[in-house]
């Protein structure tokens, strides 16, 4: 090796330890390991009870377009070598984490041509895949999931190979759980900004008709015929008996309107003589 293991550990913690978007981790990771071990693709799992799931995935060659899903760039992916996307979620007991999880020990996969030990390895396979190393990834001293690196040559893997990439397999746990924290945030602040503007729209709904009271069908023609004329440029013409309500109806027109962030001017007819108002 080009460098000692001590001095590729501390290149891969610099490589990814600031990064929060696992694709970019993940292409990061390769580049640093590619003038000591050559892989063509990394992959995540996540555990999750009894079933894993393909959390991210990154093939050489391949862009991920920025946002673009797991499922989304492996189906992109599955599409462009023309052959069947693979299941993002498995059971634990066609994957090779069932093997990790008795052994402790990271999974070598060195010939997918003459060996396919779980239903996983097939769709690899299909994908042109011909090795792999599976490893673990702890936090805590618990299993969080497995990272795998393949191959498309056959694996002639040595020990030292598999002894580098466990050590650094336990920085990216520790990454991958950033970026899991990270993801939960975001998807909390979105969830969160939605529920809020959706409380607005209640609040400005509810205040548009705060002093209209009443839930008989002719009030409720009425509102829907407010919904209707107030974002219209029409003249509106309301009537009614005195004290019915006539200039509440003319403010929720008013507050629905395009124009409702300026003054709503009134003008009392009874008070102007009647060829004032003719002109």
């Amino acid at each position: 090796m080009p460098e000692t293991k001590a001095e590729i550990i501390v290149d891969v913690a610099e490589a990814i330890g600031n990064q929060l978007e696992m694709s970019e981790l993940l292409a990061s990771l390769n580049g640093v390991l590619t003038p000591i071990i050559r892989f063509d693709a990394i992959a995540i799992v996540i555990l999750e009870g009894e079933m894993v799931t393909a959390h991210w995935a990154h093939v050489e060659g391949v862009a991920r377009q920025p946002g673009e899903s797991v499922e989304s760039f492996v189906d992109r992916y599955a599409s462009h070598i023309k052959v069947e996307s693979p299941p993002m979620k498995v059971p634990v007991s066609d994957h090779p984490i069932t093997e990790i999880m008795k052994s402790g020990a990271p999974y070598v996969a060195l010939d997918l041509e003459t060996h396919r030990q779980f239903d996983s390895d097939e769709p690899l396979f299909k994908a042109g895949f011909r090795s792999y190393i599976d490893l673990p990834l702890i936090k805590q001293g618990q299993m969080i999931g497995t990272i795998k690196f393949l191959s498309r040559q056959k694996g002639g893997y040595t020990g030292a190979q598999v002894d580098l990439l466990q050590d650094i397999s336990n920085i990216v746990a520790i990454a991958v759980s950033n970026a899991l924290a990270y993801e939960e945030i975001k998807r909390l602040k979105e969830q969160l900004l939605l529920e809020n503007r959706v409380l607005q729209e209640e609040i400005v709904q509810r205040s548009i008709y705060e002093e209209i009271v009443g839930s008989s069908s002719s009030l409720q023609k009425v509102l829907a015929a407010i919904e209707k004329v107030a974002f219209t440029d029409s003249t509106v013409l309301i009537t009614g008996e005195t004290g019915t309500g006539k200039e509440l109806i003319a403010h929720a027109i008013h507050r629905r309107s395009p124009r409702s962030d300026r003054a709503l001017v009134k003008v009392n007819c009874a008070s102007l003589p009647a060829e004032l108002i003719a002109s």
